[in-house]
């Protein structure tokens, strides 16, 4: 046995074939370039807030009055391929609460509408009072009136 061959049959992996195409499947093989992969281009749409609750366990949804997500960045992939293009992100000023254009050197103030409508090639969510953000922030106050008193 070749060594790329045992190495595969140890890790369970099919050699020519990436991590992402054994998860999909025979889905995989409408979606397989060249390279083992392609890009799904278009626009999908999403939304500012979405709500993660309904996606949690019953003891998490228990223990959780809400778990609203909101987002703050978006990564957006110009190219053919994830081997080529060029890579631009929308970030979020919380504090501000502008968007932000970061491509390379530039940064430009950018509208909601623009990035409702990017091509998103990953979106970054955070939960809205994160019990653990409350308890650090609760924390911080704490020790910041502690001080000046």
């Amino acid at each position: 046995r070749p060594a790329s061959t045992a190495a595969a049959a140890t890790t369970g992996r099919r050699t020519g074939r990436s991590e992402i195409n054994q998860l999909l499947g025979s889905n995989a093989d409408f979606l397989a370039g060249k390279s083992g992969s392609a890009k799904i281009e278009g626009h999908v749409k999403f939304d500012l807030f979405f709500d993660l609750k309904p996606y949690l366990t019953a003891e998490l949804k228990k223990q959780h009055s809400n778990m609203f997500c909101r987002l703050f960045a978006v990564i957006v992939h110009a190219g053919k391929n994830s081997h080529s293009g060029h890579y631009i992100a929308y970030v979020r000023s919380l504090a501000r609460n502008e968007w932000w254009k970061m491509d390379d050197g530039r940064v430009t103030a950018a509208s909601e509408q623009e990035v409702l409508m990017a091509e998103a090639y990953m979106l970054f969510y955070r939960v809205v009072q994160h019990p653990i953000a409350v308890q650090l922030e609760e924390k911080c106050k704490a020790k910041f009136q502690n001080r000046h008193e």
